[in-house]
């Protein structure tokens, strides 16, 4: 890294982990010192092919950063600010050089950028946690966009890109960074200090060149996945127009266009003296938050303005590396005359001068400039509250009251900071906070002070939506939301006209063996406990467990039985095996279902029942159907003395045949199905003694509690 007063080393492009001077050349960009002309910085070439260079490596090396664990990413930020601090003196000689702020103004530009830094690496990761409802089934996430570009200005050329590739990169995000063409040392510097950090290959990228050809086509790339710029109204306009074509691309502008600041009449004077004059002349005016207008109260105006005139008019204006000076230089020579063309048409409608503007001329050839302070007629004429007046300008508003002085402030185009000069705990300045629509409204203190803790959103042209502190983590980041279905699909739930449960072939099948020495009522207790957790059919979110119930025989207590096999649904949350099943209605408090078989009151000696489901709902009302194993004669069954002959059907077909009745009925608030054993035997007996319970399902239909419970 250079020293002060060596030759800056032009190193080229920064791609791919290496700088290298591109080949192919386009052009050169001249770099000048604005406070000493006759120091050359040198030529640094450009080449249109570097953008797609960049591009590429920032790609591949996306793919590999956003993998890498957020503490490792904190650990490069950080090992980036001890750089910052370790070579502090050399840094703000080369900002100084580049820039023509004073050099106390370039340490504390670095210092600034080191505590930004620190804010960030402690208060961001927590930024980028997602939101969860369940960590297995409800949560989001943030994810980086992908490649990253910055376009950044010349007024804070260590700070602004530092903060944003900062912020990009802990995100996840790969960066093309591009630099202003009037700091192209300063650029170069920072590629630097991220390349110390030991980044993967194609992480942090920086092209050189002019904003109207690299700038162009590095925010016209298809591969740009973001874009951040900082600089004049104007480019972002032309910045637009350029993304027209990609409405999609996440673009943050922060676009300045500087401030305004409010004294009333009960400010304290000194103060407000002192703080609008830092705002308006500091960094010559070129700040993207200088105070470019004032809006002060009759009463206040003639000794504010005698002691303002008299401050500013000594205020030491030279060569940036001198130690007792205020301001510098303006950065190019256009800008100064700019400047000087501003305050023409500013007496060319008709308002007062109160300080001209002019060249100021020293024993060093730059581009120097003193403050400029006019009175606008506001009320008559042009008022000029939609231009950004250039360099060291200030506008002067009087007005009569607070109440006039927020309607003229709401009025400005550029609202990206507001002082406001008075006593506190008073009435009108709460209602000035509730007017005043403004980014950043700071009371008693000037315009260009700040907190990145804090969110702040520049209102009218100084922006489009978007923050400029911490919250930019979020914003170079988007917000995923998962959410995973872990109950098997349900197709007798699907909406009403798709048809989809009429074809459904019932293939996902468990298989539980049963031992016919086992008392069975034991065995389905074990499968109630394995089937789906317990349901309320309020939210329609009961599941069917197929299972296929093999070897299926009688105890020993009954007579012999055939094995059986046959495909059921079971959809219990809790289950328990009364003595003897319950053909009674259920009261309106408890729910019972079960399946179990008809008979007659005396059974042949073949096959000794089938497959009943019976369905209780609220208000109590029993839906009944039969399901007949294909093996099943149909003739010498008849059905259970009192009730309808049910029609044989196949379990797939019966259970589709229950769950649309139940769904088309008003009033239910719980459903189960219980499972009941089949037998045969030769003798003569009476329906219900034929039939073992093997489980039952029994809930309660009371909302207060539980919708389920064991009985």
């Amino acid at each position: 890294m250079e020293r002060p007063g060596e030759r800056l080393v032009r190193k080229g492009d920064y791609i791919g982990g290496c700088f290298f001077k591109p080949e192919s050349v386009n052009g050169y960009i001249n770099g000048i010192n604005p406070g000493d002309r006759s120091d050359i910085m040198g030529r640094f070439p450009f080449s249109e092919s570097s953008v797609d260079e960049s591009m590429r490596f920032a790609r591949q090396g996306g793919r590999a950063w956003r993998r890498v664990p957020l503490e490792d990413r904190v650990a490069a930020i950080r090992l980036f600010q001890d750089q910052i601090l370790r070579y502090m003196e050399p840094l703000a000689h080369l900002i100084t050089r580049e820039t023509g702020k004073p050099l106390w103004e370039s340490r504390q530009e670095l210092l600034s950028t080191a505590r930004a830094l620190a804010v960030m690496t402690e208060h961001g990761p927590s930024l980028l946690e997602g939101t969860s409802l369940d960590p297995q089934q409800a949560f989001s996430e943030q994810l980086p966009h992908g490649v990253v570009g910055l376009i950044c200005p010349f007024n804070a050329p260590v700070q602004t890109p530092t903060i944003q590739s900062a912020a990009a990169l802990l995100a996840g995000n790969s960066v093309v960074f591009k630099p202003s063409k009037f700091t192209p040392g300063c650029g170069q510097v920072v590629a630097e200090i991220w390349d110390r950090c030991r980044l993967p290959r194609g992480v942090f990228n920086l092209i050189q060149g002019p904003g109207k050809v690299i700038g162009r086509l590095l925010v016209s790339h298809p591969d740009l996945n973001a874009l951040v710029f900082t600089g004049s109204y104007a480019t972002g306009r032309q910045i637009n127009e350029w993304c027209a074509t990609r409405p999609e691309l996440p673009v943050i502008m922060q676009t300045g266009g500087k401030a305004t600041a409010i004294v009333l009449g009960d400010a304290e004077l000194e103060q407000a003296v002192y703080e609008v004059m830092i705002g308006a002349f500091m960094t010559a005016g070129q700040r993207h938050n200088s105070t470019a207008r004032l809006i002060i109260t009759q009463d206040i105006y003639e000794p504010f303005m005698a002691r303002l005139l008299h401050q500013t008019d000594r205020i030491e204006i030279g060569y940036g590396l001198d130690p007792e000076i205020f301001m510098g230089p303006l950065i190019t020579e256009s800008l100064r005359s700019r400047y000087r063309k501003f305050g023409r048409e500013i007496e060319a409608a008709g308002h007062p001068v109160l300080m001209g503007a002019g060249s100021e001329r020293l024993e060093r050839r730059g581009f120097y400039a003193r403050p400029a302070i006019y009175r606008v007629h506001w009320q008559q004429g042009e008022p000029f509250l939609d231009v950004e007046p250039p360099g060291p300008t200030l506008l002067v508003y009087i007005v009569k009251d607070w109440a006039e002085a927020a309607a003229l402030h709401n009025q400005v185009a550029a609202r990206s900071t507001a002082s406001v000069f008075t006593e506190l705990d008073t009435e009108h300045l709460q209602h000035m906070r509730e007017r005043l629509r403004t980014g950043t409204l700071n009371i008693n203190r000037g315009t260009i002070g700040g907190s990145f803790r804090l969110p702040s959103c520049p209102q009218g042209s100084s922006g489009n939506g978007y923050g400029n502190g911490l919250e930019l983590l979020q914003q170079l980041s988007h917000a995923r939301a998962q959410l995973v279905e872990t109950e098997p699909f349900d197709p007798f739930q699907a909406l009403p006209g798709t048809q989809w449960s009429d074809d459904l072939q019932c293939d996902d099948t468990m298989d539980l063996e049963l031992d016919p020495h086992t008392d069975i009522s034991e065995e389905l207790e074990l499968i109630s406990v394995w089937g789906s957790s317990s349901k309320s059919i309020v939210s329609s979110h009961w599941t069917p467990t197929p299972i296929s119930v093999k070897n299926w025989s009688c105890p020993k207590s009954f007579h012999d039985g055939d094995s059986h096999a046959s495909t059921l649904h079971w959809i219990p949350s809790k289950a328990a095996v009364p003595h003897s099943p319950s053909n009674r209605a259920p009261d309106n408090n408890r729910i019972t279902s079960v399946l179990y078989p008809y008979g007659r009151s005396t059974l042949s000696s073949r096959n000794a029942g089938s497959w009943c489901a019976t369905v209780s709902t609220v208000p109590c009302r029993v839906v009944t159907r039969t399901l007949a194993p294909s093996a099943m004669p149909k003739s010498g069954w008849t059905a259970k003395p009192g009730s309808a002959t049910p029609k044989r059907e196949s379990p797939e077909q019966a259970f589709r045949s229950i769950r649309r009745d139940v769904r088309n009925r008003n009033g239910y608030s719980a459903l189960a199905i219980g499972l009941w054993k089949p037998f045969r035997t030769s003798r003569t007996t009476s329906g219900n003694n034929l039939t073992r319970p093997l489980g039952v399902v029994t809930c309660h239909a009371d909302r207060s509690v539980s919708p389920w419970s064991i009985r």
